[in-house]
């Protein structure tokens, strides 16, 4: 039988029991902070990105080249999503480019789907629009960047909605025409108006920083937002006009004094922010020291703190040495210590800063905060005290310095008749010494570990992701505010059930907000240089993986598929369980892999 035939009756078994939209409810709403139907009913969002039309490597959808386009589709619907965000770029809407004959991939971009042959970039996004929404798939479409390449860095100009290259005007009228492309399509039911606006600190430039309602008509996204969403409504006034929140979509929190974007079209506004682990502060500081969780960073902090401890006890055996040589070794000790205590807190000190330039968890009142502080303040504290000592006893220590030196010179006269078998004087208390500061130096070591230990279970529980979360952006789904609008998590992703991906699902179960799950792409993808080899004819290229691939290689299973399709994939089984509305994942294995929770 066809290909069709199995896909049509997989979209009518699935329906009796998937998120798939029925048309009557078209066009979607907002009421408050949920997503509607046309009957007032929750129409919950579950989707999946799938991306290549954004790449100049491509510039189609991943996976092509290994299997047929129906079967890909089929594959959406039967791991359970609704909706597809689908992103195109400003350089595609305008330029239409080619499919590229020669490329990166191992096979030929259309290897699998030989009727696409010869079709531009936009024909072949049509014939991609047209499948999905066939099998009653919604798709909501996402600027994600001006040119088409992958996204996204501090340093670049696609931070912004125009770029040295693509100007403000070009990134509208890609809008507007894109909307007119599909407006006759009811399950195409949303626009993306960017993807993860952040500042720009570009090489030898100076910084561009992105503003919320500080009046900038050319640089405040608020403003930006409404001028460009009203394009798209003129367009077309019945879709959803989804405005990314500021920093790589981490940042709602301007929203608070310039209220909800006022579109000409009321009830379209969707907030949209992004969740990865690497942005989320606390999840990310083994991984920045090089370990694998914080397990081992448990035992690493204490390791450093021991260090310092051990050069803490050095500097306060009074051995009795030239005072110079000793005052300069104080001093060695210190910038030791300093930098010892420095080195244990700079995973927390980073994650407390954000890449767009401003320390955005100053309201977040946790942790590690608290930790940082604490472990600087002691070597410094430590360093004020012996300072001040040294300064109150200067003369004293003039007065030890002299009566060193004429110790020493006495003891020189006399070395040729000293006794090699006599024990030095002092030296049975310098070994009590050592064994006393040992002993300190062991206990310090073990309250150490297990407050770095303490630290790793608290920073990296769920409710610490949620209770950030809630304070950059969760706070916008509140009800009856000025602000209040649906948020979509339109980005997050994992490769290991870690403690981010554990606090990922249960905040999306815990919100029950829409969301979107990067990304429907194989385990790996495909990068070239927009520069042809002279020689060979192809272009330069390398192979990167996509660990957030929900498919394999061949996209003919999901990643980490046990047996058939997609039997035995956590992720899989993570994101269907928080598909439906008022999700419940008691059933869940939530333990993270990690070691922590």
């Amino acid at each position: 039988m066809s290909v069709l035939f199995w896909l049509s009756l997989l979209i009518f078994i699935s329906s009796c029991y998937s998120l798939l939209v029925e048309e009557a409810q078209l066009p979607l709403l907002t009421s408050g902070n949920v997503i509607v139907g046309q009957d007032g009913a929750r129409v919950k969002l579950a989707c999946v990105n799938w991306y290549g039309p954004n790449l100049h490597d491509t510039n189609v959808v991943g996976g092509l080249e290994h299997q047929p386009m129906e079967d890909l589709v089929a594959g959406i619907v039967d791991l359970g999503f609704n909706c597809i965000r689908l992103p195109f770029t400003v350089e595609q809407a305008l330029e239409d480019p080619e499919v590229p004959k020669t490329s990166a991939l191992p096979k030929a971009v259309l290897a699998a789907n030989p009727d696409l042959l010869g079709l531009s970039s936009l024909e072949i996004f049509d014939r991609t629009v047209s499948a999905l929404t066939d099998a009653g798939l919604m798709i909501i479409l996402n600027v994600h960047t001006s040119a088409s390449e992958w996204c996204c860095d501090l340093r670049s100009y696609e931070g912004l909605w125009f770029t040295p290259e693509w100007t403000l005007s070009q990134f509208e009228r890609s809008l507007v025409e894109i909307t007119e492309r599909y407006k006759d399509n009811a399950l195409v039911v949303g626009m993306d108006l960017r993807n993860e606006i952040h500042d720009v600190n570009a090489p030898n430039e100076p910084p561009v920083p992105v503003g919320w309602g500080r009046g900038d008509p050319d640089l405040d996204w608020a403003i930006v937002s409404k001028r460009v969403g009203d394009l798209v409504l003129d367009a077309n006034p019945d879709l959803l006009i989804v405005v990314t929140a500021l920093c790589f979509a981490m940042d709602l929190r301007g929203c608070k004094s310039t209220g909800a974007i006022s579109l000409k079209v009321p009830n379209k506004l969707v907030w949209t922010v992004h969740s990865y682990r690497f942005f989320t502060p606390y999840f990310d500081v083994p991984i920045e020291f090089g370990l694998k969780n914080y397990t081992e960073l448990a035992i690493y902090s204490a390791v450093i703190f021991a260090v310092a401890a051990a050069l803490l006890v050095a500097w306060r055996v009074n051995v009795k040495v030239e005072a110079g040589v000793m005052f300069c070794s104080n001093l060695m000790t210190y910038f030791i210590v300093m930098l010892m205590a420095s080195a244990a807190s700079w995973g927390a000190a980073e994650t407390l800063k954000t890449i767009c330039n401003t320390w955005y968890h100053a309201d977040a009142k946790l942790v590690p905060p608290i930790l940082f502080t604490l472990t600087l303040a002691v070597p410094v504290v430590v360093m004020g005290v012996r300072i001040y000592r040294r300064k109150r006893n200067k003369e004293r220590d003039s007065g030890e310095m002299l009566e060193l030196v004429n110790v020493d010179s006495a003891a020189s006269a006399e070395k040729g008749a000293a006794d090699e078998k006599d024990i030095p004087p002092g030296a049975c208390l310098f070994t009590k010494l050592i064994i006393l500061k040992v002993l300190v130096f062991l206990n310090i070591t073990v309250i150490i570990s297990a407050a770095s230990l303490c630290w790793s279970l608290i920073a990296t529980s769920p409710a610490v992701y949620a209770n950030f979360n809630d304070r950059m952006w969760g706070f916008a789904s509140s009800e009856d505010k000025s602000y209040t609008a649906p948020i979509w998590m339109s980005e997050f992703g994992a490769d290991t059930r870690d403690a981010y991906w554990v606090g990922v699902i249960s905040y999306l179960a815990k919100t029950d907000m829409d969301w979107a799950v990067w990304a429907y792409y194989g385990a790996s993808r495909y990068e070239q240089s927009r520069e042809v080899d002279p020689v060979t004819g192809l272009y330069v290229n390398t192979t990167l993986k996509e660990t957030y691939g929900l498919m394999n290689e061949d996209y003919s299973a999901t990643q980490f598929a046990k047996e058939g399709f997609s039997g035995g994939d956590w992720r899989i089984q993570d994101m269907q369980a928080v598909m439906e509305v008022n999700p419940d994942i008691s059933g869940l294995d939530m333990k993270a892999t990690d070691g922590v929770w």
